[in-house]
């Protein structure tokens, strides 16, 4: 992400519809995980920290940022020291010290994304999980894409074959935010047209943010009992051998 952005992000992060709606989707998976007590938990490209108390109410939490302001933010909201490190290869965490390991919207922001799956696996325990977020279908590819330094989308097969290849189980693979897939295939369709000058982090009015993310929310209960067949983001749960 821009190092410009992480000030706005702060605020953006616990307030807009879809970083909230991301966060219960993940909250409600993780609540029916089989988690140890006290589960050694690693969030990795935390951002500013968003996510950082859900995720302690599963364990005790650490957490990997590669922005220096992005840690300072975090460290300030949350009182973790967040460590200094990015993917593929400069975790600074020991082997296979984690139950849990979280990445929401990271992997598509880095090059190496084989390597960087390598390096995730060797930090999960045996019989540890991966959860993983990413955007879904490179022909939704945007101006947003490039404002926010992606270098790919995913599809579910793909996504299913690169962490299959590094000895992951896939126990959930499903595409998510598809309540408002069309509204945002439309928004898409046109910034190809007329590409955004900015990245657009803003959270919407009230109303509109409240509105957005009780659609966007339902979807939690959904993914407790199927996999959805289409949306914009792609979430998969994968347990080390």
């Amino acid at each position: 992400m821009d190092p410009s952005l992480y000030s706005t992000f702060e605020k953006v992060e616990l307030l807009h519809w879809w970083f909230c709606g991301r966060r219960l989707i993940v909250k409600e998976i993780l609540e029916n995980l089989e988690l140890p007590n006290s589960a050694s938990i690693l969030e990795v490209g935390c951002g500013t920290g968003g996510n950082i108390p859900m995720l302690q109410q599963f364990g005790c939490v650490k957490a990997i940022e590669t922005s220096s302001l992005g840690r300072e933010i975090a460290k300030k909201r949350t009182g973790l020291s967040v460590l200094d490190g990015s993917l593929p290869f400069n975790l600074n965490v020991d082997r296979e010290s984690f139950d849990l390991v979280v990445l929401l919207d990271v992997l598509e922001h880095v090059e190496d994304d084989v390597g960087s799956v390598a390096e995730i696996w060797k930090a999960i325990k045996p019989g540890g999980v991966l959860i993983m977020t990413v955007p879904a279908f490179q022909f939704l590819w945007s101006r947003h894409d490039e404002l926010n330094h992606h270098f790919r989308r995913y599809d579910k097969s793909t996504l299913v074959r690169l962490l299959s290849s590094q000895s992951f189980n896939i126990e959930k693979a499903s595409y998510f935010n598809s309540i408002l897939f069309p509204l945002a295939l439309l928004q898409r369709l046109w910034q190809k047209i007329y590409p955004p000058a900015d990245a657009g982090i803003n959270v919407p009015d009230n109303m509109v943010n409240s509105f957005l993310l009780r659609i966007f929310g339902l979807e939690r209960y959904w993914l407790r009992y199927m996999s959805i067949p289409f949306g914009l983001s792609l979430i998969v749960v994968a347990r080390k051998n």
